[in-house]
């Protein structure tokens, strides 16, 4: 499932930290500064804007230890 939103279909908030995707399919941290897309740098993104997508939660302390736990798997070592 794609959490991918259309800018033709909604935008995000003004000035809220989002994943983007340009034009040419590169994707990128950004935001929408009144009706000017921008880099996180604040930089103004040249291409058009297609796609966004709000950053996902951060792990929680499980997830975490789950990916230590494969980690530790793959190398075989505790």
């Amino acid at each position: 499932m794609s959490n991918w939103i259309p800018v033709t279909e909604k935008l995000p908030d003004d000035e809220e930290c989002v994943l983007i995707v340009t034009e040419d399919g590169e994707v990128w941290t950004g935001f929408l500064d009144a009706e000017q897309w921008r880099y996180v740098s604040a930089d103004p993104v040249g291409l058009a804007v297609t796609h966004w997508m709000r950053f996902p939660p951060p792990p929680s302390a499980a997830d975490a230890h789950a990916v230590e736990r494969y980690e530790i798997m793959q190398t075989g070592s505790d």
